[in-house]
């Protein structure tokens, strides 16, 4: 499954980023994997030339909305 969410992404122009340890999340989305083949993808919305750097739960979030369409279309 790895390989074909990588190459869609690639297809699709967008950057992929592999991570080699795994992330610890709140939520438990291991679980769907019991029923069907899945994956969790991040969607980096940092753009250092518009000067969109802050985190994701900050009063001063902003993002290139353009990226909306994109994945979007990607799923």
């Amino acid at each position: 499954l790895k390989k074909y969410v990588i190459e869609s992404l690639e297809y699709n122009q967008l950057n992929v980023i592999e991570n080699e340890l795994p992330y610890l999340f709140g939520e438990d989305f291991s679980f769907y994997g019991r029923i069907a083949p899945a994956y969790f993808v991040f969607v980096g919305i940092r753009n250092e030339e518009k000067q969109f750097v802050t985190g994701l739960h900050t009063p001063h979030l902003n993002f290139d909305e353009r990226m909306l369409i994109r994945i979007a279309d990607y799923y």
